[in-house]
């Protein structure tokens, strides 16, 4: 996904512009039937949120990997709009239709969060002793030990 998300950056940000270059790359990432490569892999690794929580790592990055991917796809297009001319108004029609119906496809998947990397990163008891902490001008005081 990093692969195919850098070719799409790199065929947008390309000066002088190669539409046809930008084309084809979009059409490798967005095209219906090469869409059930990104698609597929997204349903098989980010369907279900991991057991293991060695693995919830591996899974946040992947899925912040599609974010990346659908932002990028969504750049190319915007770009691709300026470059065609009428003669291709259709084809690039047909490129943001694939692209809305793999967007819409992936969000469920995206929009899910690992609950545990959200928890706080101080432990409890940690947590307690810092509120307990009190405030002076220029000095930190810890009233629940003094």
């Amino acid at each position: 996904m990093q692969k195919k998300t850098q070719e799409l950056a790199f065929a947008t940000r390309q000066d002088p512009a190669d539409a046809k270059m930008l084309q084809m790359v979009l059409q490798g990432c967005v095209g219906t039937t090469v869409n059930q490569g990104p698609l597929e892999v997204a349903q098989v690794f980010l369907a279900e949120i991991p057991d293991d929580p060695r693995l919830y790592r591996h899974h946040n990055k992947l899925r912040l990997c599609f974010r990346d991917f659908t932002k990028r796809c969504e750049d190319a297009l915007r770009r691709n709009k300026s470059l065609i001319g009428p003669d291709q108004r259709e084809y690039h029609r047909e490129l943001e239709r694939n692209y809305l119906r793999l967007r819409e496809s992936l969000h469920p998947l995206l929009s899910r969060r690992i609950p545990q990397l959200y928890a706080p990163l101080v432990p409890r008891a940690a947590h307690r002793l810092w509120q307990s902490l009190e405030w002076d001008p220029g000095v930190l005081a810890l009233s629940s030990l003094l």
